[in-house]
């Protein structure tokens, strides 16, 4: 059993001594402070370790280490870093107005982002507006609010490039390979200023003003081309299986001709700026301009041919003409018939012509006809000669 040395009477009923032994009945530190009031007359500038020099409106306070108090700061720069991802460390995030509901936002500040991911499976570029990014870029009214908002990308957009370059897709934008080739091309029209194609399949091709150039051995299946204008030429062009339904063309053995190996069938105007050499038939039904053309074969011209050159050269052993008169100097009008003074026909050369007969009319005189060298003729018929003087001449 523990002797007790001493007993103190009176002392503070806090604790108990016992020999060696201090027994603690209680500790009292004080009384708890649980409200802080600061007066009415507290001053922010006189805390200690802030630091409010240099104080104006939109400041903040930062920790200036050097200091080792907080400061003002009216630094604008501010850099937020979202760390790197897949990284989960702490991070800050960055968040812009967004809807999945509505599509373009209707109130936004100049520089205020927003992104709708709203389905939109609309085909046409308008749709509802969904699936895309947007940025105000207006000035802003009274309210705050832009008066403009821009559409700068989205999925709505980049799922039209979501496919293999230089494969045409539905719905989707046109990529080209490496080559700025794709696959296939279709158009309901198209106008194209030069054209390259190994093959062309088409129904139907119209061609109202166009250049076809080829440099591989097989050009195009043509039905209806009712302009050609052909250039650059240096390979075999257009050719059509099917007997005379189109018509065929290859190079020749030159670097400016064409030739016609067989039927060629135009329904329009057919224009040769250098030679063109037809060795079979050549039909023309209509206006034909050449230059330069040279017909081996026969030539039949089913409507009006008008030669606008100096001089038109004919030499065949005959020429045949249906009609019953031949027109010189056409065009002059009846009432000036002094304008065809000259006109006739002359053998041999115009300038100087072994004989000829000519009209004379000088306005003048008498209109008659003149015949070079007289005239000889086994008969002639005269109803009616009147003469002012006969002069028989003189004898010996």
């Amino acid at each position: 059993m523990a002797s007790v040395d001493k007993i103190l009477i009176g002392s503070p009923t806090y604790k108990t001594v016992v020999g060696n032994v201090t027994r603690v009945h209680k500790v009292v530190v004080g009384v708890p402070l649980s409200t802080v009031v600061i007066g009415p007359y507290a001053d922010i500038d006189n805390i200690v370790g802030v630091d409010t020099t240099g104080k104006s409106e939109g400041g903040t306070f930062v920790y200036d280490s050097d200091t080792g108090n907080f400061i003002v700061t009216n630094i604008t720069k501010l850099d937020v870093d979202g760390k790197t991802y897949p990284s989960d460390s702490a991070h800050s995030n960055i968040l812009i107005r967004r809807s999945g509901t509505q599509g373009e936002p209707v109130i936004l500040q100049q520089g205020e982002m927003a992104y709708s991911y709203l389905p939109d499976l609309a085909t046409d570029g308008f749709g509802n507006g969904g699936d895309r990014l947007y940025i105000a870029t207006g000035d802003n009214d009274n309210d705050g609010n832009s008066t403009k908002i821009d559409v700068i990308g989205g999925k709505y957009f980049t799922d039209l490039l979501n496919h293999q370059q230089g494969v045409l897709t539905p719905n989707s934008a046109v990529l080209v390979d490496g080559n700025k080739r794709v696959d296939n091309f279709l158009a309901d029209s198209a106008g194209f200023t030069i054209v390259r194609s190994t093959d062309i399949f088409a129904e139907t091709i119209t061609l109202t003003a166009s250049t076809i150039k080829a440099t591989e051995a097989t050009l195009a299946d043509l039905n209806d081309v009712p302009y050609l204008s052909w250039s650059s030429i240096t390979d075999t062009l257009i050719g059509y299986a099917s007997g005379e339904e189109a018509f065929r063309t290859t190079r020749k053995n030159n670097t400016s001709g064409i030739e016609v190996q067989n039927f060629l069938d135009l329904t329009g105007d057919f224009t040769a700026t250098g030679s063109a050499s037809v060795g079979v038939d050549f039909d023309v039904d209509g206006i034909t301009t050449l230059d330069s053309t040279t017909i081996d074969g026969d030539l039949t011209v089913t409507k009006n041919l008008f030669v606008l050159g100096e001089t038109t050269n004919i030499s065949t052993t005959e020429l045949l003409i249906e009609d019953q008169q031949i027109v010189i100097a056409d065009g002059t009008p009846t009432n000036q018939p002094q304008l065809a003074d000259g006109a006739g026909i002359a053998l041999g050369d115009s300038a100087r012509p072994i004989a000829w007969i000519r009209y004379s009319n000088d306005g003048t005189n008498t209109p008659s006809w003149k015949f070079s060298d007289g005239i000889d003729v086994p008969f002639l018929q005269v109803p009616e000669l009147v003469f002012d003087v006969i002069d028989c001449g003189k004898y010996a």
